[in-house]
């Protein structure tokens, strides 16, 4: 070979050997990035926003619970639907906050039926406040209004709790368990990108040393023949 041609021949293997370890680290850092979108911008306000659903839910079984004490003062008993207002806006900013993201075929399928597990809920306690408001107007039949109330908080309203309970945290645990695979997938795929430019680096010095040295033999060569025949 000519000269150039043989230092065009290094050149090109050496670029080679570069390019594939760049290729192979653009691919490395797009698919980290895919599974640090998957998440932080997905799973975990998917996570935040079901807790904040759940512990809403449980401050309002908490505050039903305090109303069937029959020794609340008024003061107590206004405060325990503060809590109620309160504890609502939280699920909605919640749920405002989960509903938009990218959901698994299996989250979706459980979010299918949570939904109008929610409501029955919801439409349940409702019902019970409407109760301790007919408690707290008539006085006259306070006896048989409690007992209702007693009823529809520890046995109506517990057994559709524990139906949006029960899916919320399986809710829950998707998106954690979604989350941690991500987690071990990133882990995996940095490993084996690693592995991948460690070998390609190898290989490119190897070509560089090995070519370096068959080119610098090839112009040594043919720099003595051009000598040669120039004496």
């Amino acid at each position: 070979m000519r000269i150039s041609t043989t230092i065009a021949v290094g050149f090109s293997l050496v670029a080679t050997a570069l390019v594939a370890v760049g290729l192979t680290g653009v691919v490395g850092l797009t698919k980290l990035d895919g599974h640090l979108h998957e998440v932080g911008v997905v799973r975990l306000p998917s996570v935040e926003g079901l807790f904040m659903m759940s512990e809403a839910q449980t401050a309002i079984d908490s505050a039903e619970n305090a109303l069937l004490c029959t020794a609340l003062t008024p003061e107590l008993t206004k405060a325990a639907f503060a809590r109620f207002d309160a504890a609502k806006a939280r699920a909605d900013k919640g749920w405002k906050i989960y509903e938009p993201l990218p959901q698994t075929p299996e989250e979706a399928k459980v979010w299918k039926e949570f939904v109008p597990a929610w409501e029955a809920w919801w439409r349940d306690h409702l019902a019970y406040v409407a109760l301790v408001k007919a408690w707290q107007a008539h006085p006259d039949d306070a006896g048989r209004n409690y007992d209702r109330m007693v009823h529809q908080a520890l046995v109506t309203n517990m057994a559709t709790y524990d139906a949006a309970e029960k899916l919320l945290d399986r809710l829950i645990e998707i998106n954690l368990d979604v989350a941690d695979a991500a987690r071990l997938q990133a882990d995996a795929d940095t490993v084996r990108a690693q592995q991948v430019m460690y070998g390609i680096g190898i290989a490119g010095l190897l070509i560089a040393v090995v070519g370096g040295g068959f080119i610098t033999m090839s112009v040594a060569r043919k720099l003595r023949r051009t000598v040669e025949v120039q004496r």
